[in-house]
């Protein structure tokens, strides 16, 4: 069972390699029970740029997980994985949470170094449900299809079908997402609250509280 505190988090998403951040809120990191980065920590870097976030981060609060975005080379992937901080396609408990992440995107119209189709998405979220079969707190960088959190400029709903489906099957108490930067909000699935705290390069952020199976959110802005 989730503690009976509350318990807070810190959601960052979507740096590409801002550094400085970390530092502008660095309160609110070191106050925090948990800070979660939920993906693109560098701008098509690899591990010196993901070093160098992660780092700035932990020298103020030691308590990180993180799951690598679509700009996110290989290199990203094998330093989080090798700090033990990486839940990207997998799952560790901290602070009596249950902390399962999947970590890339879906295709974009661009080459990305980290993305998968819907079915290399469906087969991963099977592989993870393997290892965690009832997570708390879900960090996804592709946000689900057909929610507040997943639109374009355009009006066009670019989500993931898969990731909706394993937040609707987990239950999850909150699922952070992030990459689609212009779709700030939150939103519910099931009984999941979902965040998209938009891109922390332009100063975005968000504080969660978590009492019992109960999220409260703040979306937090920097640049007003």
């Amino acid at each position: 069972m989730p503690p009976n505190k509350t318990y807070r988090i810190i959601h960052i998403s979507d740096l590409h390699g801002n550094v400085k951040f970390i530092a502008s809120i660095a309160g609110q990191i070191k106050s925090a029970d948990l800070v979660a980065l939920s993906g693109d920590l560098t701008n098509f870097g690899g591990k010196r740029q993901a070093a160098g976030i992660v780092d700035a981060v932990r020298e103020i609060n030691p308590r990180v997980i993180a799951v690598p975005g679509n700009c996110d080379r290989d290199g990203v992937s094998r330093y989080i994985e090798e700090t033990g901080i990486s839940v990207d396609c997998k799952a560790l408990e901290i602070g009596g949470y249950r902390i399962a992440g999947m970590g890339g995107s879906l295709p974009a119209p661009v080459p990305m170094p980290c993305v998968y189709t819907e079915e290399q998405f469906t087969d991963r979220f099977h592989e993870l449900s393997v290892k965690c079969t009832s997570p708390d707190i879900l960090v996804i960088h592709q946000p689900p299809v057909d929610s507040n959190l997943d639109k374009v400029n355009s009006g066009a709903h670019v989500g993931s079908r898969a990731v909706r489906s394993y937040i609707e099957a987990s239950e999850a108490i909150i699922c952070l997402t992030g990459h689609i930067h212009e779709s700030v909000g939150v939103d519910t699935i099931g009984d999941t609250t979902v965040v998209n705290p938009g891109p922390a390069r332009h100063g975005r952020y968000a504080l969660i509280e978590i009492q019992g199976r109960s999220a409260a959110v703040s979306l937090k802005n920097l640049e007003k």
